[in-house]
């Protein structure tokens, strides 16, 4: 029995879609209107309220350990984990991922 996209969805969904895309809208207008720069700077005047040399060096190690070395080490290690385990798709997933994403243009300097 198949049904069709209209009858999938009830009225209280039509009224939530309406509702996102009404914010969208709103916001996407107000982004183009450049009405959100005065929020933007209150943001930015609230960060560096907060800025301090140990709160730094947290975001330095989280900055690194999302290397792409870092991430591929993780990956091989995961990966090498699910072959001891004899699954061997899984791993072979982990890799086709890791690799394809850390291989992107930006980490290549041929």
């Amino acid at each position: 029995m198949s049904t069709t996209f209209n009858q999938k969805l009830k009225p209280a969904n039509w009224r939530r879609v309406s509702l996102d895309w009404g914010l969208f809208l709103i916001l996407a207008i107000a982004i183009k209107l450049n009405l959100t720069s005065g929020l933007d700077q209150s943001f930015t005047h609230l960060i560096t309220a907060f800025q301090s040399s140990s709160r730094t060096t947290i975001f330095n190690w989280l900055t690194w350990s999302g290397s792409p070395i870092i991430t591929l080490a993780g990956c091989l290690l995961l990966a090498l984990v699910y072959i001891l385990r004899e699954q061997l798709l899984q791993a072979a997933i982990i890799l086709l991922t890791i690799v394809s994403g850390d291989a992107s243009p930006g980490y290549l300097r041929c």
